[in-house]
């Protein structure tokens, strides 16, 4: 598994220019334009406290993806609930940085190309408006791309400990919140379509689907036998309602490109690229992005909702970027960061 291994020490520089910008662009984010209440924070806040022996107003729908409102337990003595909460979207934030360096460089092999993928990511509109906010989407993104960087590793070199890992990984996405299922799709995607016997396939696609589903099914048990809720009744009613009133053009269109902002411009290029990748590289893409799709079902339209789709187009864009001189490349990076920022702030002023 040495291709694709990643050694810190090899990428100090890089790691730390990105993650000082990361942070940068965060706290001026939180220092200028401030977070935004909303009955999400307000129900995660009550299950956290709940968590802390506190008491709070039970919320089944949360408890049943417990690890975000647990990781503000876990802070709060220290910092308080509300201090807490943003500190820890704001070390996730962090981590979502370095995990989408990591899967740049896997599939680069190039310290500029993943420090291009990492700063559209990390410094995109969707991750400054609500990662840096009252949301725990940063927690739920960087076990994404983890998964997604390992089902990278999976496509370059197979392995059961592989599935394993990777399972695990999105067991306990899953926990933390519930669109980590489509790095699921992804992999039982590649696992189906890889050239191996059936009875490889069939093996290993049941280990994805014990170790992921496990403790999220464990969960779910327990607070069905406590409070008589399912995922099916919070799907009822905090998503399928939304395509009644959300799914309309305009903010199928807005949302979308929210996600990549500019840098939608450089994918074609990348997909002019696309066949001159190694099968690998392929065989991931073509896992990853049809799975992604599945973001059209949660019913409300949002690039926070949108944004699993982010990174697997992401890399496209920087493909297609690189094939541009090096100077335009710097330049392409700076308009698309840019425009990024002006959205935000347009968007919230």
């Amino acid at each position: 598994m040495t291709g694709l291994a990643f050694t810190p020490s090899r990428h100090v520089s890089a790691l730390a220019a990105l993650l000082l910008l990361a942070a940068l662009a965060g706290g001026v984010k939180l220092a200028t334009v401030g977070t935004t209440p909303n009955s999400d924070y307000d129900s995660y806040i009550a299950t956290a406290q709940l968590f802390s022996g506190l008491p709070a107003s039970e919320h089944p729908e949360r408890i049943l993806k417990p690890l975000a409102p647990l990781a503000v337990a876990l802070v709060a003595p220290v910092l308080g609930f509300p201090q807490g909460f943003v500190f820890v979207a704001f070390v996730f934030y962090l981590a979502f940085a370095a995990a989408l360096y990591a899967l740049g460089w896997a599939f680069f092999r190039d310290r500029f190309a993943a420090v291009c993928v990492a700063l559209l990511g990390a410094l995109s509109y969707p991750l400054l408006r609500y990662g840096v906010d009252l949301y725990t989407e940063t927690g739920a993104l960087f076990l994404f791309v983890l998964s997604l960087y390992l089902l990278l590793h999976y496509a370059k070199e197979p392995s059961a400990r592989l599935v394993m890992a990777n399972a695990s990984v999105i067991g306990i996405a899953l926990l933390w919140k519930e669109y980590s299922v489509v790095a699921g799709l992804a992999f039982g995607l590649l696992l189906l379509f890889e050239r191996n016997a059936w009875k490889i396939k069939i093996g290993r696609l049941t280990l994805l689907a014990l170790f992921s589903i496990a403790p999220t099914l464990l969960v779910q048990v327990w607070v069905y036998l406590t409070y008589g809720y399912t995922y099916l009744d919070w799907y009822v009613s905090g998503g399928a309602s939304g395509f009644a009133t959300e799914f309309t053009l305009t903010n199928l269109v807005k949302s979308t490109a929210a996600l990549l902002g500019v840098a939608w411009l450089f994918v074609p290029l990348g997909l002019h690229r696309f066949a001159s990748l190694p099968q690998p590289s392929r065989a991931f893409l073509f896992s990853v992005i049809p799975a992604t799709m599945a973001c059209f079902a949660w019913g409300y339209v949002s690039s926070r909702l949108f944004y699993v789709m982010a990174p697997a187009f992401l890399l496209l864009a920087v493909l297609g970027l690189s094939r541009l001189p090096r100077g335009l490349q710097y330049a392409g990076l700076g308009v698309s960061l840019a425009a990024n920022i002006i959205w935000l702030y347009v968007a919230t002023s």
